[in-house]
């Protein structure tokens, strides 16, 4: 298994933004991972490329950040989710914001146990 750096996923989601235009880009994060990739958000919305991304956040693991406040830190909008029957509702809103305000959007989905995901798709809202 080749490693990558830690939040390679939010790199690899404005790459394909950018290279897709138009189309709606989601990436999901594993656990601790979006403080790694501040800079690359940051530069994200400075350069209004826009894209879902959603942080799967187990309470026991990831490094104690405030998401959430980084997010709004970079001038990106943000939601917390905490239970699953809200998640189809905070991804729709996502995709309209990242749409209109032209900037990442994340969803930090609450989650009792996760394996790290490394998945970045276009066009899945």
């Amino acid at each position: 298994m080749r490693r990558r750096g830690a939040g390679w996923e939010i790199p690899a989601a404005v790459g394909v933004a950018s290279a897709a235009p138009g189309r709606q880009v989601v990436a999901v994060v594993g656990d601790g991972r979006i403080a790694h990739r501040a800079a690359e958000l940051a530069a994200a919305a400075r350069q209004e490329i826009a894209f879902v991304l959603v942080g799967l956040q187990h309470p026991d693991r990831g490094d104690g950040t405030d998401h959430l406040g980084l997010m709004a830190a970079v001038g990106c909008a943000a939601r917390r989710v905490e239970q699953p029957a809200a998640i189809a509702g905070a991804l729709r809103w996502a995709a309209v914001e990242s749409e209109s305000t032209r900037r990442p959007v994340l969803v930090e989905v609450a989650v009792a146990d996760v394996a790290a995901p490394h998945l970045v798709m276009a066009d899945a809202c």
